[in-house]
């Protein structure tokens, strides 16, 4: 197993936090409560004191209604020069789980369907100075997979104790097994932005996460590694990528830059003498690094 830290490198970053205190409610009610961004709506239920403690007794079989709800998330975020002056502004959500419409100032601006991928959204066009508002409009799996059940001509099995109920929906979305029920854990049908969100405003390069891969394990005193990047540029030139982990520059590589995306690949290896890349004995991972240096 290996850690890998992604730095966005840019010749402008910035980037505008949408974690922290967002809005929620259900479809069939016109009150809003204080939600948490990143999170799920049970554990916003909780705190608003709306649901029981699903793990406590048989509070599990009180709740199952939560996923049977479509839900909202909003919220309302200023927008300054800072963000606006970069030639790229763009709408990161890594976890939205799971069917949801997507709402910027009003206008829809992106449709979701998995729980395990990023979601990038352009929005350069629709980001205003000052106040803007962002809207997660959830639809419930059962209302948006039901259609598929009924209408499969064999009826996918989820066995043996992997979808705790009669209807098995579980194989019909890119979304967590284990949310609808186990014969270790409880039927919990989540929806909410699981993970981060933010503004991303850049202008001439930017570097998205990147791959490493074990090429080799056959010596005894390093493993062989590739190291792919994934470059979105604005210009042609030169570039230096580097790699390195804990201070240590492990290769460093120049290749030429295209408009457009950008794939570059590096040859590395990593030394038995750094310990494993997840050392839990000494309850610390291996971060590894890469820059990227325009000269242009």
């Amino acid at each position: 197993m290996m850690s890998l830290m992604i730095f966005l490198a840019a010749a402008f970053l910035n980037m505008l936090s949408l974690d922290g205190n967002w809005e929620y409610k259900s479809s069939v009610e016109n009150t809003w409560h204080t939600g948490t961004v990143p999170g799920c709506v049970h554990l916003d239920l909780m705190s608003c004191d709306l649901i029981p403690d699903p793990y406590y007794g048989s509070n599990e079989k009180l709740v199952q209604w939560v996923g049977e709800k479509d839900w909202t998330y909003r919220r309302t975020f200023n927008v300054g020069d800072d963000i606006l002056k970069g030639s790229h502004q763009t709408l990161v959500l890594e976890g939205v789980d799971t069917y949801a419409e997507v709402y910027l100032n009003g206008e829809r601006v992106q449709v979701c369907d998995n729980m395990f991928r990023t979601w990038t959204v352009d929005v350069k066009d629709r980001l205003k100075r000052g106040d803007n508002t962002i809207e997660v409009r959830f639809e419930s799996v059962f209302s948006h997979d039901i259609h598929k059940y009924l209408s499969a001509p064999f009826k996918l099995q989820a066995w043996p104790n992997n979808d705790q109920s009669d209807i098995w929906l579980s194989l019909y979305a890119r979304k967590a097994g284990y949310n609808y029920g186990w014969d270790w854990g409880p039927r919990l049908i989540t929806t909410g932005l699981w993970k981060s969100a933010r503004i991303e405003s850049w202008s001439d390069l930017i570097v998205r996460p990147s791959q490493v891969k074990t090429l080799s394990l056959g010596s005894h005193d390093k493993a062989e590694m590739a190291v792919a990047a994934e470059i979105e540029s604005d210009m042609d030139g030169e570039a230096i990528i580097s790699v390195s982990t804990e201070g240590k520059v492990l290769a460093r590589k120049k290749f030429r830059l295209h408009v457009g995306n950008n794939v570059e690949r590096v040859r590395t290896s990593y030394p038995a003498t750094q310990g494993y890349p997840c050392d839990h004995t000494k309850n610390r991972k291996h971060r590894f690094h890469r820059f990227l240096h325009p000269r242009l």
